[in-house]
Formats: structure tokens, sequence, C-alpha cells
């Protein structure tokens, strides 16, 4: 089954530079656009671990992370990614052990609102899709709107975005090797689809810190039965 890639609403936000020179306004200046990345609007909890999945979503669709913040064009595929603050430092550093290697990875996609996966669910629909809830996460229900998920690519598919052609790259086998260094795990890895619920995705790796990272890694356990393990009261 093919991917749905489509690409995420980026409407600038025009920074209101305040009252003109009234003679002046007949020259048509453009103003600076610049994008700022979503903040809360109020407080939530902290949903760094929250073990969202198929079943499992968000107690509030309206949630944003605190400290998002927009990738820059060495680590991102486009212009207003938006990662937390320990996430973007994170793969950085991830990025640059990479590249000595020679390895040049880079996020094509992060923090993701409710409203623009809503998009991707109707989009899927209108192209025919039938098998939805298994590559596309539910609004609500999706590790992108923690703001510490992130769809990974690399130079040698020419930075394609969530597509199967990851799988076995030099990229993508570095990251089977090293990610968990940096705190990262891949979400949905091959042969646990009836764990995770969701399709092998090569590309989706998530934040968790690099010590959960490690226990992921050493124990052989997809990040669901992870945090089935971790969130269960002793």
């Amino acid at each position: 089954n093919k991917q749905i890639i489509i690409e995420e609403d980026t409407t600038p936000i025009i920074e209101d530079e305040g009252p003109g020179d009234n003679k002046q306004e007949e020259e048509k200046i453009d103003k600076p656009i610049v994008y700022v990345c979503p903040t809360p609007k109020k407080e939530y909890d902290n949903m760094f671990l929250l073990n969202i999945g198929q079943t499992i979503g968000l107690p509030d669709k309206t949630y944003i992370p605190e400290n998002l913040v927009e990738l820059s064009s060495t680590i991102s595929t486009r212009k207003n990614i938006c990662l937390t603050q320990e996430v973007k430092d994170a793969f950085e550093s991830m990025a640059k052990d990479a590249l000595e290697d020679e390895n040049i990875i880079k996020v094509s996609s992060g923090f993701r609102s409710y409203e623009y996966q809503q998009g991707l669910i109707t989009n899927a629909i209108k192209n025919g899709k039938t098998d939805t809830d298994v590559s596309i996460a539910k609004a609500g229900y999706s590790e992108h709107q923690l703001g510490i998920a992130m769809d990974i690519t690399g130079a040698s598919i020419g930075y394609g975005s969530a597509t199967g052609g990851f799988n076995e790259t030099p990229e993508e086998l570095w990251l089977r090797d090293n990610a968990y260094l940096y705190g990262f795990t891949q979400s949905y890895p091959y042969g646990k689809e009836d764990i995770t619920g969701y399709k092998y995705e090569p590309w989706h790796y998530r934040y968790v810190g690099i010590d959960n990272a490690k226990k992921i890694k050493d124990l052989d356990l997809t990040i669901t039965e992870f945090l089935n393990i971790k969130n269960t009261p002793e």
C-alpha cells in the first residue's frame, strides 16, 4: 500500500509592523513574512511519554507542546518544520555524527496539528484509500502532534518524504544502529504491525530520551510495549 504524502499547511504569519506613514501609503512595500511555530494557548499535562496509538489519543485535541522551534535548512527539507527544542538539539547532534559517517539525514515532517492530521485523512478518503487507519494516524492519535516525532529522510533518495524507498538505505541502516544513542526510537518497526497497529515505517522516529531509548534497544521492544510497561502502576 502506498503512503499518502501531503505537504503541510505552512501558511505564513505576517509580522505586524504597526501603523505606517500616511505619506507613503501609496508605496507598495511588501512586509517581511515570518513563520512562527505554534504555541500552546493554555497549560497542558506533559505528553512526552504518552502511549499514543490506534486506540489511545490525546486527552485534548487542541494540544500543542511547549517550546516548539523551527528547524534550520541544514537539518530539514523545507521551511516551517517544527519540533520541541530538546528534540531539535538531539537531532542536530545525531545529524552531525551521521555526516561524519558520510550519511546526510534531514527531517521532512515534524509537529502536526489536529487540524492538519484531519486533512490527511480527508485527502486519503478523497483519493479512494480504504486502509487509512493503518497508514495514517487519526486526528488526535498521531505522535506528530506531540512535537517529538518526525519523518526522517536522506540524501541517497533525494530527500523523498515518508517513502518505503528509505528502507535499507545507508542512512536508514545507520539510524537502526545509532539513533538510540541520541534518544530516538523507530516507532513502527518491521514485523511488529500487530503490536504497533501501523504498517512498517522506516522513516518515522520518536524522541523518548537517551535512557529510555537504550532500554527499548536492549530489551528489543517496540515503543508501544515499552510505554505499556513504563506506565503500568506497580
